[in-house]
């Protein structure tokens, strides 16, 4: 899904200058450019939400509920680490 969103932004953002030198009239050149950018931060924002959303999801499948309002970025990336050494020396 990230890479659809990520690519309709990327197209939206393609279509920015083009059409700035088409359209003539800058009230209406205004509106149409306000608007492809609305569409693409709306694009960004779900985008965001998606990766906040799998960063939640994995936190809580490592620790448990609530795992990012109980623990920070770096105590949860400290508990992957330490997960990754105990693999690591089970597969030697």
């Amino acid at each position: 899904m990230s890479n659809v969103l990520k690519k309709a932004h990327n197209q939206l953002q393609d279509m920015y200058e083009p059409i700035a030198k088409i359209i003539n009239d800058e009230k209406e050149k205004e509106i149409i450019l306000t608007l492809i950018q609305d569409l693409s931060d709306k694009l960004l924002d779900h985008l965001d939400y998606d990766v906040k959303e799998k960063y939640e999801h994995l936190a809580e499948q490592l620790v448990g509920d609530d795992a990012t309002e109980r623990y920070t970025h770096e105590e949860l990336i400290d508990e992957v680490n330490r997960l990754k050494d105990i693999e690591e020396r089970e597969n030697e």
